[in-house]
């Protein structure tokens, strides 16, 4: 196939298209496509300013659906995005950690850098973010973003015919190294996540157990490890439940009581970022540690009780 003419016979077009369906986490390879078409335009044969737009659109309607998305159904939507990550959880976090720290200005520098590039639009839905203002500052960062891409294959178009050929050296023999490390890679991390929920899975508390223990009296420390997203979808936690970010296990871990059970729930599948934490506790030598099957959600249909969480101080549950 003449990958060079397909791109001058339809560039805004597949522009468009490449643009729109990046911002979804595909594996596209958006940018060497975005890079050749700045380079055809560089020798004339594609107008800078059309692939420039075309960019700019498809990049700010992926970001219109994925803000939507967020904001209709943003727990689900997260745990969706992450379901390939060792620690679902923590893409999340240090998404939102950017918007806290830099606000608006986060969508700016979104898709400079990585992770927060797939997350920004989710997650400014998720936060109820004002749809204009999203809009404008997503609109500039994906100018930006398309400017420095587009441009430097505009600015290199005369090495396009050395990188064509480049690849019909390799030919053939370039795909299966490619194909292979990229399921070696993704091998690798499902064998991680399953020896981790592995490690634990013989130990996951339901939700009627959890129950009964609690009405039993039956002294009982509960974690909610959920980012803040997660929360504010539905704004609930199991009675006594105390929201713990993971990442302060080093300073807190101490507070938490080793002389009883202690359950864990998140929102990720499988329980992945509470299994992982729970190995950190018991490493520590909490030894008692549970994470709930299913989650709040897995309780909630239960008809269990649910409520608004206490002071963030973690302390015992003895309901």
């Amino acid at each position: 196939m003449d990958f060079i003419g397909l791109i001058v016979a339809h560039g805004y077009w597949i522009v468009l298209a490449v643009a729109f369906v990046d911002q979804f986490g595909t594996p596209v390879p958006a940018i060497a496509i975005l890079l050749t078409a700045g380079a055809v335009a560089g020798q004339g044969r594609l107008s800078m300013a059309g692939i420039l737009a075309a960019a700019w659109a498809g990049t700010v309607a992926g970001d219109a659906v994925l803000y939507q998305c967020g904001r209709w159904r943003g727990g689900p939507l997260m745990r969706r995005l992450c379901s390939f990550s060792l620690a679902p959880d923590t893409c999340v976090r240090k998404t939102e950690t950017s918007f806290q720290r830099l606000g608006w200005k986060a969508l700016v520098i979104a898709k400079f850098v990585p992770g927060l590039a797939l997350f920004a639009a989710p997650v400014a839905g998720a936060l109820r973010m004002p749809f204009a203002p999203f809009l404008v500052f997503d609109s500039i960062g994906s100018l930006f973003y398309n400017v420095v891409v587009v441009g430097l294959g505009f600015v290199l178009h005369d090495q396009l015919d050395r990188v064509v050929g480049w690849f019909h050296a390799l030919g053939s023999a370039a795909i299966p190294v490619v194909v292979g490390a990229i399921l070696a890679y993704w091998g690798w991390r499902i064998i991680q996540k399953r020896r981790i929920l592995r490690a634990l899975r013989c130990r996951r508390l339901t939700p009627d157990a959890l129950r009964l223990r609690l009405e039993s009296g039956a002294p009982v420390s509960i974690l909610d490890l959920r980012t803040a997203i997660a929360f504010e979808v539905s704004r609930q936690t199991l009675p006594g439940a105390i929201r713990v970010d993971p990442e302060e296990l080093d300073t807190r871990h101490t507070d938490i009581p080793r002389d009883c059970d202690v359950v864990l729930y998140c929102t990720c599948p499988n329980e992945t970022t509470s299994a992982r934490v729970a190995l950190a506790l018991k490493k520590r030598g909490i030894e008692r540690v549970f994470p709930l099957e299913g989650g709040i959600e897995a309780w909630v249909e239960c008809g269990y009780p649910v409520e608004v969480p206490p002071s963030p101080t973690i302390t015992r549950a003895d309901k």
